[in-house]
Order: structure tokens, then C-alpha cells, then sequence
């Protein structure tokens, strides 16, 4: 791979299956530090076992398709302009 997001950080939702995945999987492969969540917590989790270090951040169950479902976070610990949106 070619380290084109070696210094970057990726937040995917929805990212246990199917495109998500396919996202997670690739940014990893590329060096991305990538934070994901998913409704499916079992698929989530069992991502994150599998892929190489560094591991993704799986941040628990997450229902994005519902404001009640999501928290913010009180204070961001990242650089911003490190993000790929």
C-alpha cells in the first residue's frame, strides 16, 4: 500500500459490514487511524480482532439513524486537521 493516510484519522459508522468494512479494511491497510461504530456490536468487535495492528477504535453500539442514539463527546482529544471526512 502506499501510506497515503499514514498521519490521518477516519471516523466510519456503520462499519461492521458490507461498504463500512470494505472503508475500514482499506483506510487500516493505508495507515489510517481509523475510530468506527455499528449498530451490530458482535461484528463490530470481531472486526477489530481481526485487522492488523494498529487496531481501529470500536466504539460500542452506535444508532447514528437516531439523534437519542448518539452522545457527543465532551472534549475532542484529536487534532482536527487530521480528520477524513
Amino acid at each position: 500500500m502506499t501510506r497515503q493516510l499514514a498521519d490521518k484519522i477516519a471516523i466510519v459508522t456503520g462499519g461492521a459490514t458490507g461498504i463500512g468494512k470494505a472503508i475500514i479494511e482499506r483506510f487500516v491497510a493505508e495507515e489510517a487511524t481509523v475510530v468506527f461504530t455499528d449498530i451490530n456490536e458482535a461484528s463490530g468487535n470481531s472486526l477489530k480482532m481481526r485487522l492488523t495492528p494498529p487496531k481501529p477504535s470500536f466504539s460500542n453500539r452506535i444508532q447514528v439513524t437516531k439523534r437519542i442514539g448518539i452522545t457527543p463527546s465532551p472534549k475532542p482529544s484529536t487534532n482536527w486537521d487530521q480528520l477524513i471526512l
